[in-house]
């Protein structure tokens, strides 16, 4: 269900830039925030070297002991709202440059006709069951003297419906069933004040290798 803005205690437009750069900033920050709860060190994450056509995946990490990491990054959002929000954006921008004062801006925030989407824990899992079945097909192309010692995929958002904690319970105990090259599978939000850094998750799945893994 779409409602509008403002909705209040979630992030705002952290995911914006060049699609590359989006994808390294998801996966440095997941990576920071592993080392900084003690989970995992990895280091040298770096974009991975654009093929023609597009293979995945899209960065790459060094592990404990010196092997790769292929990182795969996504985002997760709510299509249906994009066009509209795209325009109601640049109406916000253009408020903005005319407001002569904090009262202007406050009305110019709080005309906006942004939407968000109301997500259900439900239409959540769904989308990320979608969206790990999608991307498990897509095979990771190796480079030459890079093998993957681990896959991972990092679903990355700042949808304002899904805000940081609402639907963790529910995220965390759904079983996403089996994967075929997938380690580890995270959904990481963009900055949260309250934890002052990202937070994360980490999503339940069954590797089983396939055997033809070209």
């Amino acid at each position: 269900m779409m409602a509008r803005y403002p909705k209040m205690g979630a992030g705002g437009g952290f995911w914006s830039g060049p699609q590359k750069l989006v994808e390294l900033s998801a996966c440095r920050h997941l990576v920071e925030e592993l080392q900084r709860d003690g989970v995992r060190v990895v280091r040298d994450v770096q974009p991975r070297q654009e093929t023609s056509p597009a293979t995945p995946p899209d960065c790459l990490a060094i592990d404990e002991q010196g092997g790769w990491i292929g990182m795969e990054a996504t985002e997760l959002v709510k299509s249906e709202v994009i066009p509209g929000n795209i325009k109601a954006a640049r109406a916000l921008i253009e408020g903005l440059r005319g407001a002569r004062n904090a009262d202007d801006r406050f009305k110019v925030f709080v005309s906006s006709s942004a939407m968000y989407w109301d997500w259900t824990a439900s239409e959540i899992t769904q989308r990320l069951g979608e969206i790990i079945a999608e991307k498990d097909r897509k095979w990771f192309q190796e480079d030459a003297g890079r093998p993957y010692v681990e896959r991972w995929l990092v679903v990355h958002t700042d949808d304002i419906g899904i805000p940081p904690g609402e639907f963790d319970d529910e995220v965390r105990d759904h079983d996403f069933g089996v994967v075929h090259q997938f380690n580890r599978v995270f959904l990481l939000w963009g900055y949260c004040p309250h934890r002052m850094g990202h937070p994360w998750l980490e999503l339940s799945v069954a590797l089983e290798p396939r055997l033809d893994s070209r």
